[in-house]
Parts: C-alpha cells; sequence; structure tokens
C-alpha cells in the first residue's frame, strides 16, 4: 500500500494535497500556504495533523527530487509516491481531477490537476476541503474548529 494511517496515532488527522513536483505555480502556491497555516497553530493542534504531498507524476517525481522539492515547506510534510498505478487508483479514490497536456519540444509536459487541500479524519473520512481562494488564515481558523474536540 501506498500509504497506511494506522502506523499513526489515533487522534491523527490528514491534510492530503495531489500534485507533481515540476508544477510551476499552484503546487507551490498552495503548499506555501498550507505551510503557513500549520505554522499559525499552536503546537499541541500541529502534533495531531500529518500533511501529505501525493505525487501525481511518479514517473519524473524521484524520491530524491520530492525530498528536495519538500525542503521549501512545513517539516512534516510528506510526500508520497508510487507506481503510476498506485497513484491512479488514489487520485480516482480522492475524484482527483489530472489531465496530462502535450508535451512540449524538449519533451517536458504539464499536468493540468485539481488544486483542493483535504483535511482528513483518523479514518480518512474527509472533515473539509480547502480551495485556491481560502487564505492561510482560512485554512487555520478551519482547523483550528475541526480540531477542537
Amino acid at each position: 500500500a501506498m500509504f497506511d494511517q494506522t502506523s499513526y496515532g489515533p487522534e491523527t488527522h490528514f491534510l492530503v494535497f495531489f500534485g507533481f513536483a515540476n508544477c510551476p505555480g499552484i503546487c507551490p502556491m498552495e503548499l506555501d500556504k498550507m505551510s503557513t497555516a500549520l505554522n499559525a497553530l499552536p503546537p499541541e493542534k500541529v502534533e495531531k495533523i500529518q500533511p501529505l504531498f501525493i505525487t501525481l507524476d511518479p514517473e519524473r517525481d524521484t524520491n530524491e527530487m520530492l525530498e528536495e522539492f519538500l525542503t521549501d515547506y512545513h517539516p512534516k510534510l510528506l510526500a508520497l509516491t508510487g507506481t503510476q498505478e498506485e497513484v491512479n487508483a488514489a487520485s480516482d479514490q480522492w475524484r482527483v481531477y489530472a489531465e496530462f497536456l502535450e508535451s512540449e519540444e524538449d519533451g517536458s509536459y504539464m499536468i493540468n490537476h485539481s488544486t483542493y487541500t483535504y483535511l482528513m479524519d483518523p479514518d480518512m473520512k474527509p472533515l473539509d476541503i480547502f480551495k485556491m481562494d481560502n487564505t492561510a488564515e482560512d485554512i487555520t481558523q478551519r482547523l483550528m474548529i475541526r480540531l477542537a474536540s
């Protein structure tokens, strides 16, 4: 399995974003926002959150690349990858939209993908969805509310 939530504490919530390391704008922007939101939370709330970045592009996103990519963001952020089949199964399960666009002359290609950040409860059931127009402040406030119990 690509990911096993049972290896986390029973209170752990998951913040999940699907994207790819070569993404020119949206992924860095959303992960930056996620990091800012997490940094604004009190430490005892951060303890209950595991942020995850799931690549839609396992062919290009090697472990080294993902590790490098993550250095800009919150230290807890983990990248998940797998075979293209596993990644497709995960994105289907989450109904993530991903369309590989025509490749450029140099062989590079873009991926159009949905840009939601999902908050999942400890059983991986969705609690909240953050969209591009939600600010880091919005996300922090909603995380405080969702993790209030």
